[in-house]
């Protein structure tokens, strides 16, 4: 035996592997292209003949020791793809969402088959009435119901099917959801869409996780069997909810009223229903006429282009369906959808806040509320089709008292019908003066009275009345620049219409014209019960009903 020969089988000895029973390969069933696989040493050298075949195969070694990562070749890959296999593709019509495609789930697993063979059986089954059984599980399941719960599971769905949703455990409605989801279409789908909303408008209050949860998985249910949005759902109540809000809106490019109420649900900078005026009569009048105005603007704005730059671009959603629920693998999918993302421009949302804050001022002063709303990015363009709807949409009635029934007798009391005279005016005065000396006489005392003198007013009498308003009003307005103290030269100069005196006191100020002038109108309704300031297309103006208050002011 050489020395070579006897080193190497000394060296063999105290290797571990060598003398190790020797293991099979490691296999993957279905390695993916340029996948790294580890395969054993012991493997590699029984399957390679030499050296050179053995570096031929470009074989990395790793870290680990007797561990061989292997390069596998994308031609041989072919036979172990495992991607998703498209089941549906369709476009709804009349909707935000623009493609819908839904995928088969890429794993199977059977251990909710039992849930699916129990919900099949039961599925005819009904009760009349039964006591109400507490019930809680995380994850509720028939087989997890003794007979009593099981009679009052079948009781609450047999109501629940008619309509009438009783009290129940939380822990009976999702297993009756459960049921819906995985029966698909073995029972009618209408029927288990308006089952599946039914519960939500029920419970969704009293069961706040259940709000987010149900919406969800009512929008899957709905793409999963191509039915279109429910109706019984308001667009405000989803709005904050679901991330795919966009489905239950519907509407065509032609109806501008539908798109209005879509804009007031999802791209809305305001809110009119946060309004402090939102309810009773004037609430009526903002949900009668508000989203007509708006689609007025819509339309406008489509006419002149303006809305084409708005950032309208459709976004990818991937989903699994039934996220967080009990769902079989016969029910299990993954969707992808497409769908119009105009909510998340702000810009726009900006721009419909204002019509809609627009909207309200004339509703204000149709009903004589005298505070207005800022609106900063209306053009003249747009500000002229809303006043032309409302001067021909909201007339304000007049009010006309019921005539009574008069008689001969009541003829005799009414009053000469005669024209104003300042002459009758002043002897009416001075007959009433003379009256008034002769009460002072009469009860006199006894002691001598100073002679009131008989003399008539130098100021006519309509004169003098017409100066009283404007007395309480300097008042008010003295005030008022007492209270709005360094901000008081803003407004002098918002009067004046100097835009130079603005910007270089918003300067001295530190601070920003708009808030300096929102700032002035929360002071002057603290004052006035109304804003001293309003936007006229771009520019600050004193509201006209009180620019006599600066009289003094300039002074």
């Amino acid at each position: 035996m050489s020395d070579i020969s006897r080193k190497k089988e000394l060296d063999d000895f105290w290797d571990i592997e060598f003398i190790a029973p020797r293991k099979s390969p490691v296999r993957r069933e279905n390695p993916k292209a340029d996948e790294l696989v580890e395969i054993t040493v012991s493997s590699v050298l029984e399957d390679l003949a030499d050296k050179e075949k053995f570096h031929s195969e470009k074989l990395s070694f790793s870290d680990e020791p007797h561990v061989i990562r292997k390069q596998i070749s994308p031609e041989y890959d072919e036979p172990f793809k495992n991607k998703d296999t498209l089941e549906l593709e369709y476009s709804p019509e009349n909707s935000l969402i623009h493609r819908v495609r839904i995928f088969k789930w890429k794993t199977s697993y059977s251990y909710y088959d039992d849930f699916l063979r129990d919900a099949r059986r039961l599925l005819p089954e009904s009760v009349e009435f039964a006591e109400h059984v507490p019930y809680f599980s995380y994850v509720p399941q028939y087989d997890q119901l003794d007979p009593k719960q099981t009679e009052y599971y079948l009781y609450f769905r047999s109501e629940a099917r008619r309509g009438n949703y009783i009290d129940a455990d939380y822990s009976y409605i999702l297993l009756y959801i459960y049921e819906i989801i995985n029966l698909g279409d073995l029972m009618d789908t209408s029927f288990g869409q308006d089952q599946l909303c039914g519960l939500w408008k029920a419970y969704r209050k009293k069961h706040i996780r259940l709000n987010k949860l149900l919406i969800e998985w009512i929008c899957d249910y709905s793409f999963m069997n191509r039915l279109p949005p429910p109706r019984n759902i308001s667009l405000q109540d989803v709005a904050d909810i679901c991330s795919v809000k966009e489905f239950f809106a519907v509407y065509t490019k032609t109806d501008y009223r539908s798109y209005a109420d879509v804009l007031l649900a999802f791209s809305s900078s305001y809110d009119y229903h946060t309004s402090k005026f939102a309810s009773g009569d004037t609430l009526k009048l903002f949900e009668e006429y508000i989203p007509s105005a708006l689609s007025e603007g819509v339309k406008y704005l489509s006419r002149e282009n303006l809305t084409e730059n708005a950032g309208f671009n459709d976004s990818r959603l991937p989903r699994d369906a039934y996220a967080g629920a009990l769902c079989s693998h016969r029910i299990k999918r993954r969707i992808d959808l497409e769908y119009c993302s105009f909510s998340k421009t702000n810009e726009f949302r900006y721009l419909v806040g204002d019509i809609v804050k627009y909207s309200e001022n004339k509703i204000r002063a149709h009903m004589g509320i005298k505070s207005r709303l800022s609106c900063y990015s209306l053009d003249a363009g747009i500000r002229a089709v809303l006043d032309a709807f409302f001067k021909e949409r909201l007339i304000k009635p007049k009010k006309t008292a019921a005539k009574e029934k008069r008689t001969e007798y009541d003829v005799l009391y009414d009053l000469p019908r005669k024209a104003f005279s300042l002459s009758d005016a002043r002897r009416i005065e001075e007959e009433s003066w003379d009256t008034t000396n002769e009460l002072i006489e009469t009860f006199d005392d006894g002691e001598k009275n100073e002679e009131v003198p008989n003399t008539v007013l130098e100021t006519p009498i309509c004169d003098t009345l017409d100066v009283l308003p404007n007395i309480t009003e300097n008042a008010d307005g003295t005030v008022l620049k007492q209270a709005l103290g360094e901000l008081a030269d803003f407004a002098l100069a918002v009067y004046r219409g100097d835009l130079r005196a603005q910007r270089e006191t918003a300067r001295k100020l530190g601070r920003m014209s708009d808030g300096i002038a929102d700032e002035i109108n929360e002071k002057s309704f603290d004052i006035i019960g109304d804003v001293l300031i309003e936007d006229a297309g771009g520019e600050y103006r004193i509201v006209e009903d009180y620019e006599v208050y600066f009289t003094d002011w300039e002074d």
